[in-house]
C-alpha cells in the first residue's frame, strides 16, 4: 500500500530534493506552472511553484523514511501532533487536475505586441478601438485610446482586451 507525505524543503531546494529522492527510488510531485512574465519590457517564460518549499512524496509501506529526512534539500517532514502529514490520493489528483486547468488558461491568454489593434471588452470604454502599447506587469497593459481627437494612454486588465478582427 502506498500513500503521500508532505515534505518541507530548504529555500529554493525543491528541485534538488526531488532529484535526490528520485535517485533513491521515490516518486515525488512538485506542482508548477509555466508563466509568462514581463520584466523591463521583455517577456519570458518562467516556472513558478504552486507551493514554494513543499514537495509531495509517495511512500510505500516498505520504504525506509530515515534516508528521506537526510536527503539534500529536505528540511523535514510536515507533522501534525507528532504524526507525519499524510495526503490522500484524491487530493493529489485534484491538485494535478487544477494545475492542468490553470496551465491551459495561461496558454489561452492572448499575447499582444506593440502596435496591435485591439478592442476593449468591458468598462466605460467597452467597444472602443485602441492600439496596444506595452505590458504593465503580469496582468495589465498600456493601450493608446483616441477620444475626441486626442490620444490618451490607459492601463487596463489584459482580460479586457481582444485583437481587433
Amino acid at each position: 500500500m502506498s500513500y503521500w507525505l508532505l515534505m518541507y524543503c530548504k529555500v529554493r531546494e525543491e528541485r534538488r530534493a526531488q532529484q535526490h529522492l528520485a535517485n533513491l527510488g521515490f516518486e515525488t510531485y512538485v506542482p508548477v506552472l509555466q508563466k509568462k512574465i514581463t520584466k523591463a519590457g521583455k517577456s519570458k517564460t518562467c516556472i513558478e511553484l504552486l507551493f514554494p518549499r513543499y514537495l509531495f512524496l509517495r511512500v510505500k509501506s516498505s520504504n525506509n523514511l530515515s534516508q528521506v529526512r537526510n536527503t539534500r534539500g529536505i528540511r523535514d517532514f510536515v507533522r501534525f501532533g507528532g504524526k507525519n502529514a499524510e495526503v490522500a490520493d484524491s487530493l493529489i489528483v485534484q491538485i494535478m487536475n487544477q494545475q492542468m486547468q490553470m496551465q491551459q488558461q495561461l496558454q489561452k491568454q492572448q499575447t499582444f505586441h506593440r502596435g496591435d489593434p485591439v478592442v476593449l471588452l468591458e468598462g466605460p470604454f467597452a467597444g472602443f478601438d485602441a492600439i496596444y502599447q506595452a505590458p504593465s506587469g503580469d496582468a495589465r497593459s498600456v493601450i493608446l485610446l483616441s477620444i475626441l481627437q486626442k490620444q490618451s494612454s490607459l492601463v487596463v486588465n489584459n482580460e479586457s482586451l481582444t485583437h481587433k478582427q
